[in-house]
């Protein structure tokens, strides 16, 4: 199922979800879920996602 897109909202508003294209999937009474395509240019040197990039994508939307 593809994740609709956002209508203004705070989370569309923070300036770094859109640069590695993190998507709100659902929130609802405290809980969210994110999602994000992996691509080469967000990924470490085992091909997986940088942990850091996650690390950003909860701080920027303050989890």
């Amino acid at each position: 199922m593809a994740a609709e897109i956002d209508t203004p909202t705070p989370f569309s508003q923070v300036a770094f979800n859109h640069l590695p294209g993190l998507r709100r999937e659902f929130a609802d009474a405290g809980v969210a879920r994110l999602s994000l395509r992996p691509r080469a240019d967000l990924t470490n040197s085992f091909h997986s996602v940088h942990g850091g990039v996650l690390t950003l994508a909860f701080l920027a939307n303050g989890f």
